[in-house]
């Protein structure tokens, strides 16, 4: 972040917002726990040590993780779920062979019961 620019304060009906209060973690942890959330259960363990080895190697993950953030209705965080998987389909030994990456349909999950949760 350069030093203009301002954190946008999460509002009451966006993801992060939602997200945060539903997992109890601060908005400056979002990113990470929305990550580890989503994440395929079983290459947790190696997501791990694969961000702590080569932090760029979810980039794509965590970007579409920032686009959803403010999202404010489940429609919104479909399209853009949709939107990525269209832009950046996975690839590779780590996203596509180990599944190690964020699924897109735990994803949706999440987001599903927390919009349904708000109303």
């Amino acid at each position: 972040m350069t030093g203009n620019a301002v954190m946008k304060q999460p509002v009451d009906d966006e993801f992060c917002s939602l997200f945060c209060e539903r997992f109890h973690c601060p908005p400056q942890k979002l990113e990470k726990r929305v990550f580890f959330e989503c994440v395929h259960p079983h290459a947790l363990k190696l997501a791990w040590f694969i961000g702590l080895v080569y932090p760029g190697a979810f980039k794509s993950d965590f970007a579409l993780i920032e686009q959803i953030k403010h999202a404010t209705s489940l429609e919104e965080v479909r399209r853009l779920v949709r939107f990525h998987g269209a832009q950046d389909p996975p690839g590779g030994l780590i996203r596509l062979v180990f599944k190690t990456r964020i699924s897109r349909q735990r994803l949706l999950h999440v987001a599903t019961e927390l919009f349904s949760g708000a109303r």
